[in-house]
């Protein structure tokens, strides 16, 4: 297949590399509504095989419900909570617990639950939406999870906790923010209560609020996102080398309906059938042998895309996310003789399953201080750096940069905050306060 079309203007538009290109860039999920799509309507297409199932297709939905309840225990308390609710305050609960993100918390507004609800023919009110968020609010575990926001999140534990301390919900209300910053003193003088009050009530709160409960529950649970995501591809390492696969499972092997074409052969020379019903067969069987090919293509360049990055990034695989390298596009184009643009479309949307964990290809073309030094270095420098510090005495941010300094790194000040506040690291202040009331100083 391979169509052109002229402009008056002299430009030439490959239609063909336009279609290769579009396919290059679609997920595996897309890919394979794409060509189940065409399977139904181009007759030439057949499905060589059977798509290989550990289990009966289920639907979104269900799998996205699924994913949140893959812990027994996690599974029984939202069966037990559930008993006493109607077929749609169910149903509401599971669109609610949908919605969750890795923290726990609910990414879509009542308003959005609804909508969803109703663009499947259930007519729901907003309150009614809110009514069973309250009810999972105060029942499911660990406390926390459902809010809206960190404010309502800790509101949420702190009530549950069933400890009275109004010093306590009032920092949370109104000054969280200033919490975050060390500005006891500020709180103190906005509340009219004594210094030592306020370092109790943070104390309190560091100690016994969770920011993230979705957190708390572990890597097998029902927060999980990336625990379910289906890599496109897999690496495993075999003594001194790692192995590569292309993961295909999930996308139907198709191949030409030789039936349909002989019956195309023949009617292409019948005097009874019109030129454009002999133009749209042609143009169909052309089609099916193009998608074919962009598949077999798809793999291919795939492989030789991962082959390249990894050869780059082989010591993140031995040793993790601190050897990430600097790499860019044209590294990995030049490598494998390939243009930046197709490399750029066949690593979207793509992961790769590593003995690191579960990666989007984007994931691996890393940016640098200077070009040299990768920013997940620097972060992982940094992490390390305040892990062994001095309780008593934890480093500034400039002290930090003296540190990293003295390893070759050059960066600013204001550079280092920023990654400290990436890593959730706070300030100085707060880490002494922290390690003050954690007995570690």
């Amino acid at each position: 297949m391979n169509i052109s079309i002229n402009h008056g203007n002299g430009i030439k538009i490959n239609v063909s590399l336009l279609l290769k290109l579009k396919l290059l860039h679609l997920s595996t999920k897309d890919l394979k509504k794409e060509v189940e799509k065409e399977i139904k309507s181009n007759p030439f297409l057949k499905t060589i095989g059977k798509l290989s199932k550990s289990k009966k297709e289920k639907s979104e939905k269900e799998e996205g419900f699924e994913r949140y309840l893959k812990s027994p225990a996690l599974e029984e308390d939202f069966n037990l909570i559930c008993l006493g609710m109607s077929e749609l305050e169910k149903l509401i609960a599971r669109f609610i617990i949908e919605s969750l993100d890795e923290n726990g918390y609910l990414i879509d507004s009542l308003d959005e639950i609804a909508s969803k609800l109703t663009e499947l023919g259930v007519e729901v009110q907003v309150q009614k939406v809110e009514e069973v968020l309250n009810k999972l609010q105060q029942e499911l575990d660990p406390p926390g999870i459902a809010a809206r926001n960190l404010k309502e999140c800790l509101l949420i534990q702190l009530k549950r906790s069933k400890i009275n301390d109004p010093l306590v919900e009032k920092i949370i209300l109104n000054h969280l923010e200033d919490l975050s910053k060390g500005r006891l003193r500020k709180i103190s003088k906005s509340l009219r209560v004594p210094l030592t009050n306020v370092y109790s009530a943070m104390e309190f709160i560091i100690k016994n609020l969770n920011p993230k409960p979705g957190k708390s529950i572990g890597e097998n649970s029902y927060y999980n996102h990336s625990e379910y995501i289906k890599p496109d591809i897999k690496v495993e390492k075999d003594k001194d080398r790692y192995i590569l696969t292309i993961i295909n499972d999930n996308i139907p092997k198709i191949g030409i309906n030789l039936k349909y074409y002989e019956e195309y052969l023949e009617k292409s020379k019948r005097k009874d059938i019109s030129d454009e019903e002999k133009e749209e067969l042609k143009r169909k069987y052309e089609y099916a042998k193009f998608l074919i090919k962009v598949l077999q293509d798809r793999s291919k360049i795939l492989y030789k895309v991962a082959d390249s990055i990894l050869k780059f990034q082989k010591d993140f695989l031995d040793k993790g996310i601190k050897y990430l390298k600097v790499l860019k596009l044209k590294d990995v184009a030049q490598d494998i003789g390939f243009h930046e643009s197709t490399v750029s479309r066949i690593i979207s949307n793509k992961y790769i399953e590593t003995p690191q964990g579960i990666f989007e290809l984007k994931f691996f073309f890393v940016r640098g201080l200077n070009n040299k030094i990768s920013v997940y270095t620097v972060r992982e420098e940094i992490k390390e750096i305040i892990k062994i510090e001095d309780k008593k005495r934890p480093y500034t941010d400039n002290q930090i940069k003296k540190i990293l300094e003295k390893k070759g790194i050059k960066i600013s000040r204001r550079s280092i905050a920023n990654y400290r506040k990436k890593l959730n690291i706070p300030s100085v202040t707060v880490r002494k306060l922290k390690y003050l009331f954690r007995g570690e100083v």
